[in-house]
């Protein structure tokens, strides 16, 4: 008998919600590079996901973190973290519109001192029955006629972690986190 989506939804944003699970989940996902330039005293910092836009529509992230990097500037990169339990052949639409939404939420706060964007870093949790079959990116979803191919710019891609394919000793190296995922 399967869950509802919801308590599926619920755990992982409860799991995402605890300040050391939540500062483990980025480290275990996030590209090498990154982790390595994390700055270890400032751990990830979870930042309010609900954002409403000016036609008064609630959109909902399962999980965004402020990321600090160590070489001491003010560097932020950004980690949004969605879960899916079903593929939904939309993901790549509603990251980019999550992303889109982050960055004016920067530029109406007047946070970009230097006018430049931050980096966010998609990254999807699935763990459905089937394997996902979904693009992970924009540019991938885009079908151009032959010779117009370069004009499927790369834009909106995402990693793709399917629990379901990782040996469960390999989802985290927090016990508290392999058991969640």
């Amino acid at each position: 008998m399967a869950l509802p989506r919801a308590r599926h939804d619920s755990l992982f944003r409860l799991l995402v919600s605890d300040r050391a699970r939540a500062d483990q989940l980025p480290r275990d996902y996030l590209p090498a590079e990154v982790v390595a330039r994390l700055d270890p005293e400032r751990p990830p910092v979870h930042v309010e996901g609900t954002i409403i836009d000016g036609e008064g529509s609630k959109t909902q992230s399962d999980a965004l973190f402020r990321l600090h990097l160590g070489d001491g500037s003010e560097v932020i990169v950004y980690a949004l973290l969605e879960h899916k339990s079903q593929i939904d052949h939309r993901t790549p639409l509603q990251l980019v519109r999550y992303v889109l939404k982050i960055w004016g939420k920067e530029m109406d706060d007047g946070a970009l001192p230097d006018g430049g964007l931050p980096p966010v870093i998609p990254i999807v949790f699935f763990h459905g029955r089937e394997p996902w079959t979904v693009p992970c990116s924009i540019q991938k979803m885009i079908h151009a006629p032959e010779g117009l191919e370069h004009l499927a710019r790369s834009f909106g891609g995402y990693m793709l972690h399917d629990l379901g394919r990782i040996a469960p000793r390999e989802l985290s190296r927090s016990a508290e986190v392999r058991a969640a995922l």
